[in-house]
């Protein structure tokens, strides 16, 4: 609650840094005075919404060479968020593969991200160039959101040869002496 006198042209100013992120209900009340009657706005009361910078995305991206993720690898993902205004977020990765986005809380105390994923395509289908989506939202009354996008190049692993009954498996790489050479 605030005091603020009324100027000669029948005006007041109220200024506070004090409200939150959201709405919130202003009521003015005048006492009145040798010339002016008692009056307040309660019945009326104005509604203030006080909103954050926009949220920002930038520098999104894959921290692997080239951005290509070889089958069976992690790919690391990093970026900045900006315009947090102290709020803590929500990252969501879409990473391409058809599959449910996964969630990340993200704290407000640095731009700051770095999350990683790990590709796993036992029948060798995803090979090739895909979009991966990222969306910040942050937890307040008033949530908002920013969305980027990057890509991963996706490589396929050879196939690993494996021989049944043989302990320890199978290695091919056994020199060749040449002929009648038996050490």
């Amino acid at each position: 609650m605030a005091v603020d006198p009324v100027t000669g042209l029948a005006q007041a100013t109220f200024t506070t840094d004090t409200l939150t992120l959201g709405a919130h209900t202003i009521t003015a009340v005048y006492s009145g005075g040798d010339n002016f009657s008692p009056s307040d706005n309660s019945a009326s009361p104005a509604t203030v919404t006080i909103i954050g910078h926009t949220l920002a995305l930038s520098d999104v991206g894959l921290t692997n060479y080239l951005s290509v993720v070889q089958e069976g690898h992690t790919a690391t993902l990093s970026g900045t968020v900006s315009g947090l205004d102290g709020a803590a977020c929500i990252l969501s990765v879409d990473w391409g593969e058809g599959l449910p986005e996964e969630s990340f809380a993200f704290a407000a105390d640095t731009g700051l991200f770095t999350v990683s994923h790990y590709y796993d395509d036992p029948g060798g289908t995803f090979a090739g160039t895909r979009a991966i989506g990222v969306t910040v939202t942050s937890i307040e009354s008033e949530p908002r959101t920013a969305s980027a996008t990057t890509s991963a190049i996706l490589v396929n692993s050879g196939p690993t040869v494996m021989i049944a009954g043989v302990p320890g498996g199978f290695n091919r790489s056994h020199a060749h002496h040449g002929v009648g050479d038996h050490r």
